[in-house]
């Protein structure tokens, strides 16, 4: 297995966010060496963005209470 495709399936399987977009930033298609890497770097990149999008629903809603924290705290200012 190649160095990109085992660093991207730990990346994934930490949910290191930040490292799954360095990696994602410097994929070069050349490096797989079989259809089969390929295949996988293709079902981890699926995982990945499922990954993201649950954090973007996280990440959401945390905004979403801070923006209600921030119109009641405003509100009751006064």
């Amino acid at each position: 297995m190649n160095d990109w495709l085992s660093a991207f399936k730990f990346a994934v399987v930490t949910n290191n966010f930040n490292k799954c977009q360095e990696l994602v930033d410097a994929f070069d298609a050349v490096i797989f060496s079989s259809k089969e890497e390929l295949e996988e770097a293709a079902a981890l990149t699926q995982e990945a963005i499922a990954l993201f999008e649950t954090e973007k629903l996280k990440l959401g809603n945390e905004l979403t209470k801070l923006k209600r924290t921030k119109k009641y705290l405003a509100s009751h200012a006064n």
